[in-house]
C-alpha cells in the first residue's frame, strides 16, 4: 500500500473540510494517508517529546510522516501557498518524493503563474479539482 502525506493549511473549518474530502478520496483509492490534523494525537504518547513546545512536536511529527510516505499531495489554494505547506513540499522534494499539487481556486500568482515559481517547479503536477486529483493518483497506485 502506497503512503501519502497530505500537506495543507489547517486554520479554518473550510480547510479542514476540504482536507477530509482529499483524505477520503485517497483512502478510497487504497492509499495509506498521513495527515497531521488527525495523526497529531500520536504526539501525546511520545515520552521523548514530553515538555517540548507544541510547535516543535508538530514539526517533528510532520517531518517523520513525510519520511514515511512515498509521495505528498499538497493543497496550493489561496493567494499564496501556505508557508508550512511550502516547507513540507520543499522537504519532500529534497528527499526525492513526488508531490502533486491541487489548486482549486482561480487566483493567479503574477501574470500567468498558478503558484509561486519555486512551488510550480517543485511539484510533479498541479491539478484543479478532486476529480483531476483522483485521475493523477491512479497513476501512482
Amino acid at each position: 500500500m502506497k503512503k501519502v502525506f497530505l500537506a495543507s493549511p489547517l486554520f479554518s473549518e473550510s480547510e479542514i473540510w476540504f482536507d477530509k474530502q482529499m483524505v477520503s478520496l485517497m483512502e478510497k483509492l487504497g492509499f495509506k494517508v498521513f495527515w497531521s490534523w488527525r495523526d497529531e494525537r500520536e504526539l501525546r504518547k511520545r515520552k521523548e517529546l514530553e515538555g517540548k513546545d507544541w510547535t516543535y512536536k508538530i514539526y517533528v511529527l510532520n517531518r517523520e510522516l513525510i519520511d514515511k510516505c512515498d509521495m505528498v499531495v499538497a493543497c496550493l489554494d489561496g493567494s499564496d501557498v501556505d508557508s508550512g505547506t511550502a516547507w513540507e513540499i520543499g522537504y519532500a522534494v529534497a528527499n526525492k518524493k513526488p508531490v502533486i499539487g491541487i489548486k482549486t481556486d482561480g487566483r493567479l500568482h503574477g501574470k500567468n503563474q498558478v503558484v509561486n515559481l519555486m512551488i510550480q517547479e517543485s511539484v510533479s503536477k498541479i491539478v484543479k479539482s478532486l476529480k483531476e486529483l483522483e485521475e493523477e493518483l491512479r497513476k501512482f497506485r
